[in-house]
């Protein structure tokens, strides 16, 4: 598998699992602190050079991973065969980058814009 970023590769087991690692987040809540501004950047690599994964200051794990799983059912829900593909481009192990923006002709910065406007 290709090198995932952490909020997609925690993201994606914390939907794909119907929540579960998320603790106690509660998802109104989250979403108000998305609104708020007090939200991960989704990067759109994993580097060697830098840890797997690195919180904003004050952030809890749980919040975190509720929000990786907000982005990534909203990126299933925008476009349930754009995200298919991504997943199988990834299994062939291509780039991050490269398959999301093959899948949903644009980059995760895109994305990531058009999920906060989706929630307001």
């Amino acid at each position: 598998m290709a090198r995932l970023p952490a909020w997609f590769s925690e993201g994606l087991a914390t939907w794909a699992s119907s929540g579960g690692g998320r603790g106690n987040a509660h998802e109104p809540n989250v979403l108000v602190g998305i609104r708020h501004g007090r939200h991960f950047e989704p990067a759109d690599a994993q580097s060697f050079w830098r840890p797997y994964l690195v919180l904003p200051e004050r952030m809890a794990f749980s919040t975190y991973y509720s929000q990786a799983r907000l982005f990534v059912a909203f990126m299933h829900d925008r476009d349930p065969g754009a995200f298919r593909q991504l997943l199988a481009s990834l299994g062939r192990r291509d780039s991050f980058a490269g398959a999301v923006q093959a899948a949903y002709n644009r980059p995760v910065a895109a994305l990531w814009q058009e999920f906060l406007a989706s929630i307001g």
